[in-house]
């Protein structure tokens, strides 16, 4: 039986690219104090019970992180 955070990985990897690109099209970011779009070479990892996919800001560098949903 799948975890949550596994069914949650399995979405986003099921996910077709325009809905993948609204995801790290609006992460948000401390830096720029709004949603901003993260750059290239971004990671994603499941962190204790949810995917978590972390980089930095395109636009001012400052490290950005959003959890997928698990739900």
């Amino acid at each position: 039986m799948k975890t949550p955070a596994e069914k949650a990985l399995e979405r986003w990897e099921n996910a077709d690219e325009k809905d993948r690109q609204k995801v790290l099209n609006s992460i948000y970011c401390g830096g720029c104090m709004g949603a901003a779009e993260i750059a290239d070479g971004w990671t994603l990892a499941i962190e204790g019970i949810a995917p978590v996919i972390r980089g930095k800001c395109k636009k001012c560098g400052h490290k950005v992180a959003r959890v997928l949903d698990i739900c």
